[in-house]
């Protein structure tokens, strides 16, 4: 079975953007596709107000866009 894709996961953590650092890397030079996930936790998982919840969403994709921003100025632009 051969890849054709390198899936990771992002939850907003440090350790989310060095996997997508990781992945990024290793699309780059296998020359496959990349794609990120961003995981978010519902709301009845933490007991907290949805509100709460959509908040870190919003904070998240920013941060997603800080890493493709990133991401795109280290590597040779095959992500």
């Amino acid at each position: 079975m051969k890849a054709h894709e390198v899936l990771a996961g992002v939850d907003g953590s440090s350790t989310g953007g060095g996997a997508a650092d990781w992945a990024a890397q290793r699309a780059d030079r296998l020359g496959l596709r990349l794609h990120l996930v961003r995981v978010v936790p519902e709301s009845s998982y933490y007991r907290v107000p949805a509100q709460y919840v959509e908040a870190v969403a919003e904070a998240q994709v920013r941060g997603l866009r800080r890493i493709g921003t990133e991401i795109h100025g280290k590597g040779s632009g095959g992500c």
